[in-house]
């Protein structure tokens, strides 16, 4: 029974738990108080030890120095004149010595005094497991809790909502305060009042004639806390007994946990985020996962399981899977280490993508809705609307976000109007079913994967999928068709590659959707009409290669006109080269592409078509031809040519002369090109990326080193490797590395530098799926070890046998130089020769002279070995004069240094040589190579 109890000068007051003196409240800890008020029931009867740490402490495995230490605690805090009022029966217990007088208070005649074993029960209820990931917030939440202060913490089902309460309440019951009161409401409905369950958590008898008053004077005015867990589906009931509450004057912080807002007056939120996350091919290890709150949950959570499963490194992958399918919910991921006991990670992982359900496997005690992940979402889902639920299903079909104009499009039903859909859309947010997000300056709307592939479910077991699918679809090209270019304008490129919708992975499913079997062949071939040329500007090649095919393959079903089939042909091309190189099949379509019908549409599409055409050529190592197409790109007339109507084909023209080896013309040309394209846009021709003047500047970057200027080459490349790096611009970023890069370091002697860049290169064409590139990586790598080690490696004459295949001379002549020189130094001359003898007649039938100095100087230094001079002689001469007439000063060096060494040199060659000392000491530029050996004087 609550009361008084009074004993010297001193007063208890049970219900507020208060101990005082005269005036002054006295300080003094739970268990302390605990221990008093067991003793105060029976003053001078011994209470044994054993009782008071059961009663007290709620547990038998309590050392006897910490029931001596609140002892001593309790006496100094009862100090009376000297007098002991806390007597010891050694070996037994305590005593209460004093005399004890108590008045009850009438009022709750009914109500129970609460017995310190039942404060310990209670104060369990705020027992969690090691927490993840939640300090931030847990201190957010406290620092919050103020007087008269109603926060509410709310996320979706799993978020760990009630763990974050539990640990702002374990906090204050640590800084000594007394205990919070917890009311679960997860069993309550909306028929029922909140006073019942405040009034049986204080003890409080049902029969109290008025039931909100007694629980509302029972509840201790020094509580520090009182917490509403579970509040989302008795909302209003919540929010009326808050209401009731604060206009009876109570002041206690209001804490309540809800997977939605209660929406009343002066509330405060916190919305609990899912638990850090690691990106889709990030690579981790256990060092590192701890940055992750998902992962270290993940990998806490397995090590617990002692026994059950070891967790090895070559799991870290496989869980990074995992948490990031679970969206980082600490629910799911808690439930997805209990099947360790069953599946590995890898097992996991792969149960995972065919949308196996969690079941229950925590233990028992934990609630039926976080039991299963079904079970977790359910209890939301249940619990809406039907428009709200068909509103749910529908969104599921995107991947990712939507952005509002996109679900107006796509979700429709039975009462579904726009209105009721942006309504429905308010409500879902606010039920924490839907994630509302800012991206690229719009407002976007996704559910958890987990979320979505539970209303997905359920859409397809209504036979509706298929419709909604058609309408995204639907969608997607209308819009892309609206947005045909984005090339030069970076905010739209992040938007294809961010979270908005219309957006990749959403393209990728209505592709899939339309060119299967229960698609559509028509629209099927309308969305590759307006999303090839999109994938070839952001750099997705073999998505527009098959994008471009697959529609190519329906010709015979879709009636179509006759530009969309020249179109879908010149972008097939286009994307066949990037990928697999300037094969026939690339050359084939590139040539479909290029027949023309006599409308203006068509003549664009030719135009388009013989731009792919000018870079088959120049992949094939025939820049005479290259340039070509870009002669015939030039507008024709010039009634309305402007001073930039040109630029492309200016643009063409100087990367096709630095190719023939005109490299002081090239750098001239392109340093002009690069001056203007920052003026205007290249929107005319094959588009990629967002910046159109990435490939003149590699292109110059390669002609600075060819003269010599190593570190302006390097710290050009420096300059534009940002742009090299965005996801747009894969295919530039792999011709920079492997054309211009790769010779460069070597060249230079840094093979390091060179090795590295050789791993990027292998990186970046696997992630865009450039085969043709990953074949010239793995040369390129061969033709490195070969000179870093003055042999042959094995596997080279393979590699550079299929690049030859596919046509892909690009940096044949430099590969097959390197092959060349290690042949040289093995001293199997008659193989050197025979590589060397194709290379330059190769090299000189198509004009591609870039390299053609140093083929020669190599047939020179090749003719030494012979013994015979006079071709040597030749030999070394036609490479000086061709490397100086084209400003290629570094090969120069390099022939020039091969003389040099060359002991039995004859004297003219010898006096020559030295002129051409003399010349490039005067001619050669300061960033360039070391000349230590060329005379001064």
């Amino acid at each position: 029974m609550e009361g008084v109890y009074t004993f010297g000068d001193f007063r208890l007051e049970t219900r507020s738990r208060r101990l005082s003196r005269g005036n002054q409240t006295v300080p003094i800890g739970d268990r302390a108080l605990d221990i008093l008020l067991l003793l105060i029931r029976t003053p001078g009867e011994t209470v044994k030890r054993a009782d008071i740490v059961a009663e007290v402490w709620g547990a038998s495995q309590i050392s006897d120095g910490a029931l001596r230490f609140q002892i001593n605690e309790l006496r100094s805090a009862l100090k009376s004149n000297g007098a002991r009022l806390i007597g010891t029966v050694a070996r037994t217990g305590y005593y209460f010595s004093g005399t004890v007088s108590f008045r009850s208070e009438p009022r709750f005649v009914e109500s129970a005094i609460e017995s310190p074993r039942q404060s310990a029960e209670r104060r369990k209820r705020f027992e969690t497991g090691a927490i993840v990931g939640r300090d931030d917030t847990i201190r957010e939440t406290i620092d919050s809790l103020g007087s008269n202060v109603s926060l509410t913490i709310t996320g979706p089902g799993g978020i760990g909502k009630t763990t974050v309460a539990k640990c702002a309440a374990r906090a204050l019951l640590a800084e000594g305060r007394p205990d919070p009161i917890w009311l679960d409401l997860s069993n309550g409905s909306e028929d029922e009042d909140i006073w019942p369950a405040l009034a049986r958590e204080l003890g409080v008898g049902a029969g109290a004639q008025n039931l909100a008053e007694a629980a509302l004077s029972a509840l201790p005015r020094n509580t520090p806390l009182l917490v509403l867990d579970c509040c989302e589906h008795v909302i209003d009931r919540v929010g009326r007994f808050i209401r009731d509450i604060r206009s009876m004057g109570l002041a206690t912080p209001i804490l309540a946990t809800s997977r939605e807002t209660l929406r009343i007056r002066d509330e405060r939120v916190i919305r609990l985020a899912p638990l850090g996350l690691p990106g889709a091919n990030e690579h981790l290890d256990f060092a590192s996962a701890g940055a992750y709150g998902a992962l270290e949950l993940f990998i806490r959570r397995a090590r617990d399981m002692a026994g059950e499963y070891t967790l090895a490194e070559t799991d870290v992958d496989a869980i990074r899977n995992i948490v990031r399918r679970l969206d980082g919910i600490p629910l799911a991921i808690e439930l997805a280490v209990a099947h360790l006991s069953s599946f590995s990670p890898q097992d996991l992982d792969r149960l995972l993508q065919k949308d196996f359900d969690l079941v229950g496997l925590l233990p028992r005690d934990t609630p039926d809705r976080h039991q299963t992940l079904r079970n977790m979402i359910d209890w939301s889902y249940d619990r809406l609307e039907a428009r709200d639920k068909t509103v749910l299903d529908q969104l599921s079909i995107f991947v990712g976000g939507a952005d509002l104009d996109a679900c107006l499009h796509v979700i429709s039903g039975e009462g579904v109007s726009q209105n009721g859909l942006i309504e429905a859309l308010a409500r879902l947010v606010e039920k924490s079913l839907v994630i509302r997000e800012c991206a690229s300056g719009r407002t976007l709307y996704r559910l958890l994967d987990t979320t979505r592939a539970h209303c997905l479910a359920k859409l397809r077991s209504r036979g509706e999928e298929d419709r909604v699918l058609s309408r995204l679809t639907r969608y997607l090209a209308a819009a892309i068709r609206d947005q045909t270019s984005v090339e030069g304008h970076k905010q739209t490129v992040d938007r294809w590659f961010g979270p908005a919708c219309p957006n990749l992975a959403n393209l990728r499913l209505a592709k899939a959707w339309a060119f299967g079997a229960g698609g559509d062949p028509a629209l099927a071939v309308e969305l590759a009409q307006y999303a090839a040329p999109l994938l070839m500007q952001l750099s997705l090649l073999s998505e527009c290669e098959s994008m471009a095919r697959d529609a190519l393959t329906d010709r015979e079903k879709v009636d179509a006109p006759f530009e969309v089939w020249q179109a879908l042909s010149a972008f097939l091309g286009a994307a066949t080269l990037a990928t697999k190189g300037p094969t026939d099949d690339a050359k084939a379509a590139l040539e479909a592409g290029s027949s023309r019908a006599a409308t203006p549409s068509s003549a664009r599409i030719a135009a388009l078509a013989a731009s792919g055409l000018y870079w088959l050529w120049m992949y094939r190592g025939e820049p005479l031809r290259a340039l070509g197409c870009a002669e015939a790109l030039r507008p024709q007339g010039d009634a309305d040519l402007g001073e930039d109507d040109d630029l492309v084909a200016d643009n063409y023209a100087a990367m096709a002369h630095q190719a023939m080896g005109r490299t002081a013309a090239a750098e001239r040309e392109l340093r002009d090109v690069v001056d203007r394209q920052a003026r205007v846009s290249l929107g005319r021709f094959m588009r990629i990326g967002s910046d159109p003047g990435l490939m003149s500047q590699i292109f110059l970057m390669k002609t600075l080193w060819l003269q010599g200027r190593f570190r302006s080459a390097i710290d050009l490349y420096e300059h534009i490797r940002p742009g090299l790096r965005a996801p747009e611009h894969g295919l530039y970023r792999a011709w920079a590395l492997n054309e211009a890069l790769v010779p460069l370091y070597c060249a230079m002697g840094d093979y390091d530098a060179a090795r590295a860049v050789i791993e990027e290169l292998a990186a970046s064409a696997q992630g865009q799926s450039m085969q043709i590139r990953c074949v010239a990586g793995l040369a390129a790598e061969a033709a490195l070890e070969t000179k870093v080690s003055g042999r042959v490696r094995s596997d080279l004459p393979r590699l550079l046998g299929t690049l030859r295949r596919n046509h892909f001379h690009l940096l044949l002549p430099w590969l097959e130089g390197v092959h060349a020189e290690a042949l040289l130094a093995e001293g199997d001359l008659d193989a050197c020769r025979a590589i060397l003898k194709d290379a330059i007649s190769f090299c000189e039938a198509n004009q591609n002279g870039w390299w053609l100095p140093e083929l020669s100087s190599l047939m020179g230094q090749l003719e030494t070995r012979s013994a015979n001079d006079a071709m040597a002689a030749a030999w070394f001469e036609k490479s000086h004069c061709l490397s100086t007439s084209q400003g290629s000063l570094a090969l120069a060096i390099r022939n020039l240094h091969r003389v040099k060494i060359w002991s039995d040199a004859p004297l003219a060659l010898r006096k020559k040589a030295d002129e051409w000392g003399h010349w490039l000491s005067e001619h050669y530029p300061d960033d360039g190579d070391p000349m230590f050996w060329v005379p001064k004087d």
